[in-house]
């Protein structure tokens, strides 16, 4: 719950608040490092709309949850920073390698509520709730099973001269999730 200045209330959940924030303040950052040197995926001046955003973030979800390493691969800068729910941090080359290889273990990601967009001159951060459902191998050789993850992402878009990309993509562990990864599954969250 956040506490205004009156000292009210508001019954904003907190975990919404503070995962929103901390992208932003990695956007912030992350654009102050465009402005000082140049970086593979240096933004160009050019403007989404929020359903231009929407729709990327819907292309990009789809891909990933499809294994289709190509798309994923146009979608991602050089240069991004893929932080996973359980705090695993992966380039483009380590999130793009197992997925090209076959050895990708998402199932879906699914928006579960309404997406919040944020456009700034040249991108959009795009963050809302996901269910992530993911292929977890059996112990004893059996036959995997599917285990649903559900996460608050932030993605940071910015239009670079391959074209719309994302720079930033930070997920969060939500409390109705059914289980915490030990470490990145191969390709996805």
């Amino acid at each position: 719950m956040i506490i205004s200045m009156d000292g009210k209330t508001n019954g904003t959940s907190s975990l919404f608040v503070t995962a929103r924030l901390a992208a932003i303040v990695v956007a912030l950052a992350l654009a102050a490092t465009f402005a000082v040197q140049p970086a593979a995926a240096t933004p160009q001046k050019e403007n989404l709309t929020e359903a231009q955003a929407n729709a990327l973030q819907d292309k990009f979800d789809g891909a990933m949850g499809a294994n289709d390493a190509k798309t994923v691969s146009e979608l991602l800068a050089d240069n991004v920073v893929f932080v996973h729910p359980s705090a695993a941090v992966q380039t483009k080359a380590e999130l793009v390698a197992p997925i090209a290889a076959g050895k990708g273990r998402l199932k879906s990601v699914v928006a579960t509520g309404p997406r919040k967009i944020t456009l700034f001159d040249g991108g959009a951060i795009v963050d809302g709730p996901a269910a992530v459902s993911i292929s977890v191998p059996a112990q004893n050789g059996g036959e995997p099973t599917v285990r649903t993850n559900y996460v608050y992402d932030s993605t940071v878009w910015v239009h670079t001269s391959a074209g719309w990309q994302i720079i930033l993509s930070h997920g969060t562990y939500l409390p109705q999730s059914s289980g915490r990864a030990e470490s990145a599954p191969a390709g996805g969250r």
